[in-house]
């Protein structure tokens, strides 16, 4: 019986080492086939982070990765979900050299605002992707149209907004302050201030529990558009302080909505639009940079890029819209495509 235990120890231990063994070589193996996110000698290793899986963002990641991996030698890419803030973080840390993120967490990232907690400056713009509006629906029926009424008859508005923290409740909150109005006065008024998903703004909408709601998301926003079908609704006009406080505050850009675009509304209306932004690294080389600019915007690649995403494809009509709404630097090898191609000066 000793000698059996023995010679089973003697064999788990060599089990043990050529298991050990094994891993290290599968180590070297997968290191080659998912390389690390950096850049070594004529090997380019980049890594793109963008949104979740199943989300608009990830497959166009794992698009401009095939695009750049086609057609520059020694390039190879790996693609990771991710989201507006943290692309950020990955990307000013060079855990990722290419990502995506919003026009205003961008700028609040390079002062070093909330929701950030220091100064991000080592990251950079490549190109604008696509739009977003801030919109602050309010329905037809209501006793109320603008944020000034709302205040001078002390409104007892019910409205609803995204969770707290999320950027579109933090700019609802900033507009509403403009007018000396919190969700406390609010409260105070009678009125209530619901923090809900999209899905149950629309439902709650429709159930007449609340008569506003605020996003930041596409135009049309689908939830509006869903909304709207039952009990129209309207964009609440902006004035001409709020526009210039916005635009100064969070980088935002004036954009007409033009009448009809929910079935209640009756004039064009002006709000505040950001954009969906791809960045990197900024010590991606300068030619490098270049090079992706060149290739991403080719005639056929532009096609494909365009044909992920309606919103894409209604945006990015050409090169000198890409160039647009960059509330960043640009990184060197981006201004100079845009300057060769004339999108910019």
């Amino acid at each position: 019986m000793e000698v059996i235990s023995y010679m089973e120890k003697k064999s788990l231990k060599k089990r043990q080492v050529l298991v050990g063994i094994l891993f290290f070589f599968l180590a070297i193996v997968l290191n080659g086939i998912f390389p690390t996110t950096n850049i070594k000698g004529a090997e380019l290793n980049i890594h793109i982070i963008m949104g979740p899986m199943g989300g608009t963002m990830y497959p166009i990641g794992a698009l401009m990765g095939e695009i750049f991996s086609k057609n520059i030698p020694g390039l190879r890419y790996n693609v990771s979900p991710g989201g507006s803030i943290t692309n950020i973080v990955a990307c000013d840390s060079n855990k990722a050299q290419i990502g995506h993120t919003t026009s205003e967490m961008a700028f609040f990232a390079m002062q070093g605002k909330q929701p950030f907690n220091k100064v991000h400056k080592d990251f950079r713009g490549m190109f604008t992707l696509m739009n977003m509006g801030l919109q602050f629906v309010i329905a037809n029926d209501s006793r109320v149209q603008t944020l000034a009424e709302i205040k001078a008859k002390k409104y007892p508005l019910k409205l609803a907004l995204n969770p707290k923290g999320n950027v579109s409740e933090l700019m609802a909150r900033e507009m509403l302050g403009q007018y000396g109005i919190s969700y406390e006065t609010i409260k105070e008024w009678g009125g209530k201030v619901n923090f809900a998903s999209h899905a149950d703004m629309s439902f709650m909408y429709q159930d007449r529990h609340i008569e506003a709601m605020v996003l930041y998301t596409s135009i049309p926003a689908p939830t509006f558009v869903e909304s709207d079908l039952t009990r129209p609704l309207s964009l609440i006009k902006m004035d001409d302080k709020l526009i210039t406080f916005m635009k100064e505050t969070y980088r935002l850009e004036p954009f007409v909505v033009p009448k009809g675009t929910y079935k209640g509304m009756k004039d064009d209306t002006t709000i505040l639009i950001g954009g969906i932004l791809i960045i990197c690294n900024k010590n991606l080389p300068d030619d490098l940079v270049y090079k992706m600019m060149k290739l991403l915007f080719t005639p056929e690649n532009l096609k494909r890029l365009t044909g992920m995403h309606k919103e894409v494809e209604a945006y990015l009509t050409s090169v000198k819209k890409a160039a647009q709404g960059m509330s960043i630097p640009f990184h060197p090898g981006a201004e100079r495509f845009f300057k060769e191609v004339g999108a910019i000066n």
